[in-house]
């Protein structure tokens, strides 16, 4: 909540969220460690409509989706998105870019290290 509030305050373009596990965004029962962070998560999408970009590893198997189902309509929220890293035993590079001047605020790309 307090890092939504400062980028409202800063009248930030939008929020990153890092984190390190899989916190089961569409299990039917997220892991119990997790439960506060979806449901907070939701809550702020509800307020905050700028883009947020959440971050984490665990499964190693880079993903991007929109994971997080809006309260209200039941469909996922269109300003956030989820990207889980590659890890072990295939590590590969993820870049990031923020451009703050195009609707779409990141923009990321996956490249495969030369062996």
């Amino acid at each position: 909540k307090e890092a939504f509030t400062d980028a409202e305050k800063n009248k930030a373009k939008g929020v990153v969220v890092f984190f390190h596990a899989n916190p089961g965004f569409k299990a039917k029962s997220p892991h119990p460690g997790f439960t506060y962070l979806i449901s907070a998560l939701k809550n702020q999408l509800q307020l905050w409509t700028k883009p947020v970009l959440a971050i984490h590893g665990d499964f190693h198997l880079y993903k991007t989706d929109r994971p997080l189902l809006n309260l209200e309509t039941n469909k996922p929220f269109s300003h956030f998105t989820r990207i889980q890293v590659p890890g072990n035993p295939q590590v590969d590079l993820v870049e990031i870019n923020v451009d703050t001047n195009s609707e779409k605020l990141f923009h990321f790309d996956i490249f495969a290290p030369d062996l």
